[in-house]
């Protein structure tokens, strides 16, 4: 199928200014930022005057499970609930113009497949599964005095890392989330502006 953006500000990074002009689509794919203005079967034509077409924005730093501030909580929700919470996330951002996005912790491969697939409207996920912390690091959601298993909610979709100490710990993590689909390695060497403590200051946690 072709669609026809005609009479459009076109805006991308290979120009110096906004060029008024018409895009040829088909089947998914730009064919000719050239076209003429006609109509032909199997052709939808969209009229943009007075609007502007750019290529999508692609966010490098997101967590679409992260749907509160309270990442502990989001980490304990049921599985249903935390995938029902990140999908007006992800169609938020996908309506902003970001037609691809990098979760630096959180989201699973199988969000990413929901997406392509269709089963899910959102921008193109990037994905490394599980962020990997050292105790007491930004994906320790443990209060001071809670000296449970600190990896207990890690298997949950709402969980955005996991905990890993010491070499072997690190490596046996790195091929656990490759091996579920992970794109990449995130890796949080020390804490953030959103945990809910820091156990060490951010110098002494160098120093370990």
């Amino acid at each position: 199928m072709q669609i026809l953006f005609s009479n459009a500000r076109i805006v991308d990074a290979t120009r110096a200014e906004p060029e008024e002009g018409h895009v040829l689509v088909e089947d998914g794919v730009i064919r000719d930022l050239h076209a003429r203005p006609i109509a032909a079967p199997d052709r939808l034509v969209l009229d943009l005057r007075g609007r502007t077409l750019m290529p999508g924005l692609i966010d490098c730093h997101v967590h679409v499970v992260a749907s509160m501030i309270n990442l502990a909580a989001v980490a304990q929700l049921p599985d249903a609930m935390a995938v029902l919470r990140s999908l007006p996330l992800m169609k938020a951002m996908l309506d902003r113009g970001f037609t691809t996005v990098r979760d630096v912790g959180g989201a699973p491969f199988a969000l990413a497949e929901a997406v392509a697939q269709g089963l899910a409207v959102g921008p193109r996920l990037v994905v490394c599964g599980k962020a990997l912390s050292k105790t007491g690091g930004h994906a320790d959601l443990r209060p001071r005095a809670d000296w449970h298993e600190p990896n207990r909610w890690r298997r949950n979709f709402g969980a955005m890392g996991r905990i890993a100490d010491g070499v072997d710990e690190v490596r046996r993590a790195c091929r656990e989330e490759l091996r579920e689909g992970a794109a990449f390695i995130k890796i949080m060497a020390n804490g953030g502006v959103s945990s809910p403590c820091l156990l060490y200051t951010s110098d002494a946690a160098d120093e370990l």
